[in-house]
């Protein structure tokens, strides 16, 4: 997810959202850490990851960067999605890592195998 973040500029992610992100009557917190007494999952979201550092990573939900603990990430996200936008392609030729659509659809191929 990381590397995704350094080759794209951001990812995309799943996860299953525990009471703790969403308090009855309360905004979100700005960190989500794992509660490991906080079984509830409320239901799904999807947000935007635009960065992240040794606490955990930035995510964009609800109109607001808000601070996903890695412990978070590891207990409740389930899918990850880099994405690539064709408007930083066409303006550099390179995502902001560098990479041309050509060498990410080289290594687009080299997963399927996996």
């Amino acid at each position: 997810m990381q590397q995704t973040i350094v080759d794209c500029g951001l990812a995309y992610i799943g996860f299953n959202v525990p009471q703790s992100v969403q308090p009855p009557g309360q905004p979100p917190p700005a960190v989500w850490d794992y509660v490991p007494t906080d079984a509830t999952i409320i239901g799904g979201h999807a947000v935007v990851l635009a960065g992240y550092n040794a606490t955990g990573a930035r995510v964009i939900s609800w109109g607001q960067y808000y601070t996903m603990t890695w412990e978070f990430f590891a207990h409740f996200v389930d899918e990850v999605y880099a994405i690539a936008s064709p408007n930083w392609i066409e303006s550099k030729g390179t995502t902001p890592g560098g990479f041309t659509l050509a060498q990410l659809e080289a290594q687009m191929s080299a997963l399927k195998g996996t």
